[in-house]
């Protein structure tokens, strides 16, 4: 092809057209032009091809750690709505003075409960790392996943607060808590525990209860992470036409 060029070039200077041989040699130069930007888009389009593949493969590896976020969640919201339960039946129980129906398995009276959350979040930690997660274009999607971990964070924010509230009740039982050995238990300690004792102490009962609120308003914070890791998971099923199946309830 060069050559078939070249031979037209050199015949149109042999006859001396001079006028024919720039038009021919600007048309060469478009030529060779216009095969460049060619050349350059269909790179574009193939490097476009390739961010929305990347993209789409973020978003469904998001979408199945969403659903192990949203049942991690489901979990700890039970394990803690069981637990408070506990305490409240317990603090009604001191309240009350009628200890006959609080069954043993339900006493609560150290209550400081907070589990620290650690949910899955492998792959959003590597696609922000790597920059994948501004590759995604759905931007109603990322505000899903973003607002969900600025809820985490602002959780592990409160968890560290909550923490710092917690007091050991037992320095104000009088002898209504008493710690004894217990080779069963894996801390070798378990709690006795004189009713008659607590049920008179308003001190004790008083911090009681408001350990009892803390964990309440804790339990508000964890329940607000979950609902923003379902809008996440749902978010994310949308755009894949698939279902957030931890999310759905019987």
């Amino acid at each position: 092809m060069l050559r078939f060029f070249r031979q037209i070039r050199q015949k149109l200077l042999e006859n001396g057209n001079l006028r024919k041989y720039f038009w021919y040699a600007l048309g060469e130069i478009l030529l060779v032009v216009i095969g460049i930007l060619i050349a350059l888009q269909i790179n574009n389009w193939n490097e476009q091809r390739k961010e929305a593949e990347r993209a789409e493969l973020a978003v469904y590896s998001l979408y199945e750690e969403s659903e192990k976020i949203v049942q991690y969640f489901n979990d700890q919201v039970t394990l803690l709505e069981d637990f408070i339960a506990d305490v409240d039946k317990t603090a009604k129980a001191l309240h009350t003075g009628n200890i006959d129906d609080l069954k043993p398995e339900e006493i609560a009276l150290t209550v400081g409960f907070y589990p620290s959350p650690v949910p899955p979040r492998t792959v959003y930690d590597e696609l922000i790392n790597s920059g994948q997660f501004k590759e995604i274009r759905n931007n109603s999607l990322k505000f899903k996943v973003t607002t969900y971990y600025q809820e985490l964070s602002f959780l592990e924010g409160q968890l560290d607060y909550f923490r710092t509230l917690t007091e050991d009740l037992q320095k104000y039982a009088d002898n209504g808590i008493v710690s004894v050995y217990d080779s069963t238990n894996s801390r070798r300690r378990s709690y006795k525990y004189n009713f008659e004792i607590l049920v008179e102490n308003d001190t004790f009962k008083q911090k009681h209860i408001n350990e009892l609120r803390d964990l309440i308003q804790f339990q508000r914070f964890r329940i607000g992470t979950q609902e923003a890791a379902i809008d996440m998971c749902k978010e994310l099923a949308h755009a894949l036409d698939k279902t957030c199946n931890a999310a759905v309830t019987d």
